[in-house]
């Protein structure tokens, strides 16, 4: 019985510490997350000189599975959630430059999807709901992936797919 009750402490120690590490881990990570978007908001790429690439010129790379999050509660205060499947489009006119954005992309396709759910759930339903906020959303992943990889060849962000609830 006294086997029984010392076990019982040590999993549930066990438990607690282990949601306290998952709680630490994904705090940093949405401020890291928060640091590179502000980071690209000061960005000095000018909009209006980016010439927009033809499909030749581009090459898709796929995310993965859909991605799912909640949503930050909205005027009516329910529960939503949204899932969505994302596709980067990057220039690959630019040689070696886009022969390392593919391996660039491939390798850290983990982060890329982490910088994506970021962005979402920051959104609420009111937000994405709207006629534009899938297309905002898109702009927004685009802004954080081009900082988080450090360059100006991401061209398009296309969002696909996509329920909202």
């Amino acid at each position: 019985m006294e086997k029984n009750k010392f076990m019982m402490i040590i999993i549930i120690v066990l438990l607690v510490l282990m949601m306290g590490t998952i709680v630490a881990v994904s705090l940093y990570v949405m401020n890291m997350v928060q640091k590179q978007v502000e980071e690209a908001d000061g960005s000095s790429r000018d909009a209006q000189t980016i010439k927009k690439l033809g499909p030749d010129e581009t090459t898709p790379i796929s995310l993965g599975d859909p991605i799912n999050t909640n949503l930050q509660p909205g005027t009516d205060g329910k529960a939503r959630w949204v899932r969505f499947g994302v596709e980067v489009r990057y220039d690959n006119t630019q040689g070696n430059d886009s022969s390392a954005m593919f391996n660039l992309i491939s390798l850290n396709i983990n982060k890329l999807r982490g910088v994506a759910l970021a962005c979402a759930y920051k959104k609420t339903y009111d937000e994405l709901s709207h006629p534009d906020g899938f297309t905002i959303l898109a702009d927004e992943i685009k802004e954080s992936l081009q900082a988080l990889l450090e360059t100006n060849l991401i061209e398009e962000v296309t969002i696909f797919d996509q329920i909202i609830q």
